[in-house]
C-alpha cells in the first residue's frame, strides 16, 4: 500500500489524484497487467447543495445561538451599567 492511499492529508489539493483539477487523466499506477486509477474527489451537484444547505442551517442556528446570549447579556448587564452612569 502507497502513503497516497493511506492518509488523506497526503493527498495534494485534497482530489486525490495530484493535479489539481479533481480530472481523472493524473498518473496511474499499474500492478499485474492492470491498470488500477488513484482515487478521485466525486462531487454532485445534489451532494454540494446539501452541503451548503447543511452549512447555511448550522450558521443560522450558531447565529441565533449568538444572539440569544447577547440579549441574555444584555439583560444581566444594563443594570450594572446604567447604576454606574447614575
Amino acid at each position: 500500500m502507497n502513503s497516497l492511499n493511506s492518509s488523506p492529508a497526503s493527498l495534494p489539493n485534497g482530489n486525490g489524484n495530484g493535479n489539481g483539477n479533481g480530472n481523472a487523466s493524473g498518473p496511474s499506477s499499474t500492478t499485474g497487467g492492470g491498470s488500477v486509477d488513484e482515487p478521485q474527489a466525486t462531487y454532485t451537484l445534489q451532494g454540494v447543495m446539501q452541503w451548503l444547505n447543511r452549512e447555511n442551517r448550522r450558521f443560522e442556528s450558531d447565529r441565533n445561538s449568538w444572539e440569544i446570549e447577547r440579549a441574555y447579556l444584555v439583560v444581566d448587564l444594563l443594570p450594572s451599567f446604567s447604576s454606574l452612569l447614575k
